[in-house]
């Protein structure tokens, strides 16, 4: 004798497989019943808060790029790199290349360069840093 059962979420009537536990015909009536529970959990969960339900906004009007607005931007940007300039202090503040320049017209032609945060040795003489041997050396 062939047992038929109803769909829990389509109601069309089917033969189940595993008997006592099937409740859908299908994976597909299976999945959407889970979301439909999900959906109106959501919506339970909403109405328990009494959020009061607003009423949709009008769609917004699409803006158009007037010279205006970009003249705006760039009086924004402007302040806020002033500000920033204005406000970090010259030790802080990125290297440029100018700086970059100047350092490198100070390094070219030099060899040795004098350490100032290591000690004289024991015949007090001066650490310097050699460029081309990388090391630290006393002279």
């Amino acid at each position: 004798m062939k047992y038929t059962d109803f769909c829990d979420y389509c109601g069309a009537e089917y033969e189940p497989q595993r008997r006592g536990v099937q409740r859908f015909c299908s994976n597909s009536c299976r999945s959407r019943k889970w979301q439909l529970k999900q959906k109106n959990d959501q919506l339970t969960i909403i109405d328990e808060a009494k959020v009061p339900v607003t009423e949709p906004s009008k769609p917004m009007a699409k803006t158009k790029i007037t010279t205006a607005a970009i003249g705006n931007a760039a009086i924004g940007t402007a302040a806020v790199d002033l500000t920033k300039h204005l406000l970090t202090p010259e030790p802080k503040r990125n290297a440029t290349k100018e700086d970059v320049r100047k350092l490198s017209s100070i390094i070219k032609g030099q060899r040795y360069f004098p350490v100032r945060n290591m000690a004289l040795d024991h015949l007090g003489r001066n650490p310097l840093y050699d460029i081309e041997t990388e090391t630290i050396i006393y002279k």
